[in-house]
């Protein structure tokens, strides 16, 4: 997610080119998809994350999601509840 961040502020989408707030709309949605799993535990992140229009409000809820899970080790986070396991 930091990575898409990091390219979606290199290359944004076009600006209005999907309604008002068009482009980060967009950014939001990839966002969404790529973090199910982690923001399906962290309801307070996700609302966060549905509640803001920013840019940088995006990278603030992505940084504090890498903070809770960065402790993890790749077995424990492998063992997560996913959208391929519903």
């Amino acid at each position: 997610a930091l990575q898409y961040l990091h390219l979606a502020a290199v290359y944004p989408p076009v600006p209005g080119s999907l309604g008002n707030n068009g482009g980060h709309n967009t950014v939001k949605g990839h966002l969404f998809k790529f973090l199910y799993r982690y923001l399906n535990e962290q309801t307070d992140l996700r609302t966060r994350m549905g509640d803001h229009h920013t840019m940088e409000e995006s990278w603030q809820v992505v940084e504090e999601l890498r903070r809770r899970y960065e402790g993890m080790s790749d077995d424990e986070l492998g063992r997560l509840p996913s959208s391929s396991s519903d």
